[in-house]
Formats: structure tokens, C-alpha cells, sequence
């Protein structure tokens, strides 16, 4: 499963993530993922989350890159163990073919 986050704001640097690892739909008893939703979108939480289905995810590696701290192509692989801790285990640089 793959989860990408993307910031662009016209010629300025762009910032993203992206995540890997497994997901699974959060079971109708497990209230934390339905809290955590809620929290951050308060509306819906009137509204009731019925029509929504809402997953678990563990991710198991990550890439962040960060054009305006780490330079323009510039993406750094890290694995996330068990407890979320982060290990870097690579930086990847694309040159432009011109």
C-alpha cells in the first residue's frame, strides 16, 4: 500500500512523502481509528461516520523529500521498525538525461 503526500506551491520547492507498508480495515469494535479521524475532522463527527470506511496502517518504510533542505532530487529511504522509530537506509539522487 502506498499513501503520497505532495506539496507544490508554484516554483517554489516542493515537499512530500510517501509511505509503504500494509493496511486493513479497522474493525467496526476498534474506536481509535474512528477518534483519530474524528479529532481531525470535528464535522464528522456529528455527522456520524457511518458512511465511512476507515483503515488501519502500519508503515514499514518511507520516502521524505524536502527540495528546500535537501536540494532538488534528493529522496531519503528509511525503514520504520515496529515501534515508529525511523532508520535511514539510503539517499536517492535523479539527475536530469540532459
Amino acid at each position: 500500500m502506498l499513501s503520497t503526500t505532495r506539496t507544490s506551491r508554484g516554483g517554489q520547492p516542493d515537499r512530500g512523502v510517501q509511505l509503504f507498508g500494509s493496511a486493513w480495515e479497522a474493525d467496526a469494535a476498534d474506536t481509535a481509528a474512528e477518534n483519530v479521524y474524528a479529532d481531525r475532522f470535528p464535522d464528522h463527527r456529528q455527522r456520524g461516520l457511518g458512511a465511512y470506511r476507515l483503515y488501519v496502517f502500519h508503515p514499514s518504510r518511507l520516502k521524505l523529500f524536502e527540495e528546500r533542505e535537501l536540494g532538488a532530487g534528493r529522496f531519503v529511504i528509511a525503514s520504520v521498525d515496529k515501534s515508529g522509530r525511523l532508520s535511514w537506509e539510503r539517499t536517492e539522487v535523479y539527475r536530469s538525461g540532459s
